[in-house]
């Protein structure tokens, strides 16, 4: 058995006064929320554009769909452990963030409107 508190034997964990942190739990409620949210819109919106904008079958797009979320399984994880490993000034993510994000912010500034 895995203790969660290592220095209270399992009287003392029974005995324990919890307490529910009420804001703590509705930021992480909302923060499952939105990213709910984010991936229904994403499902819902990522095959319409393949199909009408790029003109391509419905049975492609799907695949297209299929082969995205069988990638995310795989190299989500990857960028996970990896970023977990690094150690900066800027924390664990934001190097990675900030890095992804220059291409971005590039054709914007080069190609407004």
């Amino acid at each position: 058995m895995i203790k969660a508190a290592p220095h209270l034997d399992h009287e003392e964990m029974l005995t324990m006064n919890l307490k529910l942190n009420n804001k703590r739990t509705i930021l992480v409620g909302l923060a499952f929320l939105s990213i709910c949210a984010f991936w229904q819109m994403y499902n819902s919106v990522i095959p319409k554009i393949l199909t009408y904008t790029f003109h391509l079958d419905e049975t492609y797009s799907g695949i297209i769909m299929a082969a995205d979320n069988v990638l995310a399984l795989f190299l989500l994880p990857l960028f996970g452990a990896i970023s977990d490993k690094s150690r900066s000034r800027m924390g664990r993510r934001m190097p990675f963030i900030l890095y992804r994000l220059r291409r971005p912010a590039y054709d914007a500034a080069a190609h407004p409107g």
